[in-house]
């Protein structure tokens, strides 16, 4: 996965079990990463666990489209570069 380093990158489950280990791996291979969960204990407790910088915590509900604007202007806020 060395070709994404540098790249900004989307992760929706960061909190699952597949979605924390693409958050770690992904990050420290020097990715930077928008990480996206329902839990936010769960997201604070990966973020501590990481002790990596180049993550953006965001809590959000994909299951709830009225929370989607949240997602569009934390993401636009941040860069237009995700992939």
């Amino acid at each position: 996965m060395s070709n994404l380093k540098g790249k900004r990158i989307l992760i929706t489950g960061s909190t699952g079990h597949i979605g924390s280990h693409l958050v770690v791996r992904l990050a420290s291979e020097g990715s930077h990463l928008l990480v996206l969960a329902r839990d936010g204990e769960k997201l604070d407790q990966l973020i501590k666990n990481s002790s990596i910088d180049n993550i953006e915590p965001f809590l959000c509900n994909l299951t709830q489209p009225k929370k989607f604007h949240r997602l569009e202007s934390a993401s636009v806020a941040l860069t237009s570069s995700y992939i």
